[in-house]
């Protein structure tokens, strides 16, 4: 056995040294390489993320381009039938806060979502009924249209009823010539109305049982529109029911009103002419937060002002025609109201008295009747009381000159017994803005009397201003006083209050 050490060149497992190859990578080339194939990588994977986005911007450029020219090519279609559009950003949306600048070089159809319609066409131009049902057509491809108003007497409920934005509506206004059934049947998937406004030339019934799901409705408006009761009461009423007005119904009766269920956040009531008695006023001054109630009906007795005066929040009532009392006045003492009218009822100067212990009334209103206006000395001199309407009262010349002496800034004094005499007391109040003495005893020499010498008054003390007269001579006041812009008629010529 061979025991001689093998040296290191014949030792199998000896570490083996071989001369370096010039063409071998070095450490450096190979670390870029790996850098080079890691950036490589990166550069393509963000190559396709870019790609994505782009797609996408462009994707999303094409969808706004679309639906901009679609949203246009529509708004042009309505404007060609006379119908007004009102954009997302415009008053009362308010809801696009996109600069001013912007929209302007980009159009507003581009940002701006289409909320608001109108249709009027009230001398009945579009002839053919066929025009209105393309205009609805086209306005139910607005999806967020939340307001649609509309003239037309073809129009009726069924030419929305396929809406996608139905449930979304909040503004509904209609001016048509009648409604029926299935027109209300629609009207009552509206859910979300919070105003609503029906005005028919023909009157009709619309069953209180469709108002049932408007519980976010805070506006009703109904003019010609009969309300009727046919139905069990709604026990959860219209909760969020403000504003109620009813015109020209006079067979309107308490069974309707009552199966309206409760309305306990209403603030004003306008009732017109109707049968409407004590009943349905007790029912309206449930609600905790009535201010305001005007009423024309002759049923409304002390009972029906009785439960008003109850109300804390209340301002404002108007009860006309009414058979309300002195004795029914007395629950007034001492409220807050600041408006006041019991036109054609059965007080007397007595109710005076209470009327002195309002602290806050400005306004005040006894038309045609027995009242003589004498009472008035019953005012403290400090009291705000400003206006007055006497209009065919059985005013007295003492009474008128109780009026004179509150210095009111609005007199009416119409179809009662002034004088020419009486007349020119009212020279001197300088606070006086409006005197109406149509239908009086002044003639026309005591009215240009008058007005000489208010002009005269006018012109010492340059900084009072002439005041606006109704009169049976319009000529005489023109001569003094010159023409004035009437707000009412857009006109120039004598201004009416």
């Amino acid at each position: 056995m061979n025991t001689e050490p093998l040296d290191d060149a014949e030792y199998p497992y000896s570490a083996r040294y071989e001369a370096a190859s010039p063409f071998a990578p070095s450490a450096t080339i190979q670390n870029f390489d790996a850098a080079w194939k890691w950036l490589r990588r990166w550069l393509i994977r963000g190559a396709l993320v870019a790609g994505v986005f782009a797609l996408m911007g462009v994707g999303f450029a094409g969808f706004v381009g679309f639906r901009a020219a679609r949203q246009a090519w529509l708004v042009a279609q309505l404007r060609q039938l006379g119908g007004q559009v009102t954009y997302s950003h415009e008053y009362p949306f308010n809801e696009d806060a996109l600069p001013n600048e912007l929209r302007g070089l980009v159009g507003d159809h581009v940002w701006s979502d289409v909320r608001g319609i109108e249709l009027n066409d009230p001398w009945g131009w579009w002839s053919v009924g066929s025009r209105i049902q393309f205009a609805c057509h086209t306005c139910g491809s607005f999806p967020n249209l939340s307001s649609f108003r509309v003239d037309h007497n073809e129009f009726t409920l069924k030419d929305v009823a396929s809406w996608p934005s139905l449930t979304r509506l909040e503004d509904l206004t209609i001016q048509t010539q009648k409604l029926d059934e299935a027109d209300y049947a629609v009207l009552s998937r509206m859910v979300g109305l919070k105003t609503l406004r029906l005005t028919t030339k023909t009157p009709v019934d619309l069953d209180v049982k469709y108002l049932a799901n408007l519980s976010r409705l805070e506006t009703l408006f109904l003019d010609s529109v009969r309300l009727v009761g046919t139905s069990k009461a709604n026990p959860l009423g219209l909760p969020s029911l403000a504003n109620l007005t009813i015109l020209e119904v006079p067979e309107l009766d308490d069974k309707a009103i009552t199966q309206m269920g409760p309305m306990p956040k209403l603030q004003t009531v306008n009732i017109g002419e109707s049968a409407l008695t004590d009943a349905a006023v007790a029912h309206f001054a449930q609600s905790s937060e009535l201010q305001s109630v005007v009423f024309d009906s002759k049923h409304v007795t002390d009972a029906g002002l009785e439960a008003l005066a109850k109300c804390r929040q209340i301002v404002e009532i108007h009860l006309l025609g009414s058979q309300v009392t002195d004795d029914g006045v007395k629950a007034l003492t001492g409220s807050e109201l600041r408006d006041l009218c019991l036109d054609k009822s059965a007080i007397t100067d007595q109710s005076f008295a209470t009327f002195a212990t309002l602290p806050n009334l400005e306004w005040l209103s006894v038309c045609d009747t027995k009242v003589t206006g004498e009472a008035l000395e019953q005012f403290p001199k400090e009291h705000p009381l400003s206006s007055l309407d006497f209009s065919g009262a059985a005013l007295t010349e003492l009474g008128i000159q109780q009026i004179v002496a509150r210095n009111p800034t609005m007199v009416h004094l119409a179809r009662t017994r002034l004088t020419d005499a009486q007349l020119m007391l009212f020279v001197t109040n300088d606070t006086l803005t409006y005197l109406d003495i149509e239908k009086t005893r002044v003639t026309a020499e005591g009215f240009e009397a008058f007005c000489k010498a208010k002009k005269r008054r006018v012109s010492r003390f340059g900084s009072l201003e002439p005041p606006s007269i109704q009169s049976d001579f319009d000529s005489i006041y023109e001569q003094y006083f010159g023409l004035e812009f009437d707000p009412f008629t857009g006109q120039i010529g004598r201004a009416h209050v």
